[in-house]
């Protein structure tokens, strides 16, 4: 053999039962749609099985795939040098590969110490121990690629660098091919039991919910007090929020855009402008001094911009905070944040209580997501800048902007729905009790 072929392989830590940490190898596989960990490694780090799955894995060239159950476990990866981590769901298996995987040589290793790459993977191991698919490899992987060489390039990701590729020229008889493409047994080869499971819709007991769900209610429940006339809440911050940074120049950037268009149209800004005194008026925002010098690289800046529904007769014009906002290679807030299960009511049953009675009640809240309150402790990071006082629609980034905070929240985030759908649910509880 002339040469090497590198695959996307890294080293991670996980934390194990007493305080110590064990160092994984890991590999990336665009071409498996699931994640896997060998069986032992879920037995030294006493992994706790969350769910089971029946699944059918069709390996690289087999013609008939086995109908099995597997167990499904919950793993935190880390990085081996900075705080960067990621929590995947991985299926229980006994053997990854039985191939021997190449990591970098000293001479590749020596390469990217001269180009200052940090590479994800240090160890001298060429068994895996973890398969991460294409489940995951959106949220591991950057946006910045280093090439190397013609045929070798380093890939960005929260583990370091990923080296892939041909290291010289290879005359390789060994060949490693791992595509896995994993079905669920349930969608598959049992669709005359799932017609008999349509007969019992609102019969038989709703699915479990995950018990990282279960975990992050018990959490928000824990954290929702009633204080002032309304509830007030933390925000459900992921392990890795420390990274997240305060994308003080992108609100900037962003509401130098905004104005533009607001230049053009004299009455949207009037109508943006008052909609921002309204929410200050009715306590929904508050007004932050902030030194530029000093406080601009806290928290979180959101940027903005306005929805205008002509047709609709009460609010014409809104205004979203978004809050996927992120540079190249860093985290937005809604990465820090949890989603939660669904708090949306279930349809089926909302149709049927109709049916139960001769009248039918309906109402809205108005402004739902604005009665829920942010603590104060968080409302650092829900931060954003409007025009100056009295400048009018146009802006000189030159001079210092009025800067907000949100008190109630109504903002682009993926956390949005399950704070005010379970805000509610929490609150009917307290009043029935």
């Amino acid at each position: 053999m002339q040469g090497t072929v590198l695959l996307q392989t890294f080293s991670a830590l996980v934390t194990a039962k007493p305080k110590r940490n064990v160092q994984l190898c890991c590999m990336l596989d665009g071409g498996a749609n699931k994640s896997f960990i060998l069986r032992e490694v879920v037995e030294l780090l006493d992994l706790k099985v969350v769910d089971k799955e029946a699944l059918v894995i069709h390996t690289f060239g087999s013609e008939a795939a086995e109908k099995r159950t597997y167990d499904i476990v919950e793993i935190t990866l880390q990085n081996v040098q900075a705080n960067k981590k990621i929590k995947i769901q991985a299926v229980v298996i006994d053997s990854i590969t039985s191939a021997r995987i190449q990591v970098p040589s000293k001479f590749i290793r020596n390469i990217a110490l001269e180009r200052g790459i940090e590479l994800a993977d240090n160890s001298t191991s060429e068994r895996i121990h973890v398969l991460i698919g294409s489940d995951y490899i959106s949220e591991i992987l950057g946006e910045r690629n280093i090439r190397i060489s013609k045929r070798l390039i380093a890939v960005d990701s929260i583990f370091g660098y990923l080296v892939q590729g041909k290291e010289g020229e290879v005359n390789c008889k060994d060949i490693s091919a791992n595509p896995l493409i994993v079905e669920n047994e349930e969608l598959d080869l049992d669709r005359v039991r799932n017609l008999w499971s349509l007969e019992t819709i609102g019969i038989n007991p709703d699915n479990k919910v995950p018990l990282s769900d279960k975990e992050i209610l018990k959490s928000f429940e824990q954290n929702t007090v009633y204080t002032n006339k309304r509830y007030e809440t933390q925000l459900l911050w992921k392990e890795d929020s420390r990274e997240l940074k305060s994308k003080y120049e992108i609100a900037k950037r962003r509401l130098f855009g905004l104005s533009k268009t607001l230049e053009k149209n004299e009455e949207l800004y009037l109508k943006y402008d008052e909609l921002i005194k309204e929410h200050l008026r009715d306590g929904i925002v508050e007004r932050v001094n902030i030194n530029l010098d000093k406080n601009i690289n806290t928290g979180y800046y959101l940027p903005h911009h306005a929805i205008v529904r002509e047709q609709k007769d009460s609010t014409k014009v809104r205004i979203v905070f978004y809050a996927s906002s992120k540079g190249k290679g860093a985290l937005s807030l809604n990465d820090c944040l949890e989603t939660g299960p669904n708090s949306n009511p279930d349809l089926l049953k909302i149709l049927l209580r109709f049916r139960l009675h001769k009248v039918a009640f309906w109402a809205d809240i108005q402004r739902s997501f604005l009665k829920i309150g942010i603590v104060e402790e968080d409302r650092q990071f829900l931060k954003f800048l409007w025009i100056k006082e009295g400048g009018g629609s146009n802006l000189d980034l030159s001079t210092p902007n009025r800067n907000f905070s949100l008190h109630e929240k109504e903002f682009c985030c993926q956390v949005q729905p399950i704070l005010t759908g379970h805000s509610h649910k929490t609150a009917r509880g307290k009043i029935c009790k």
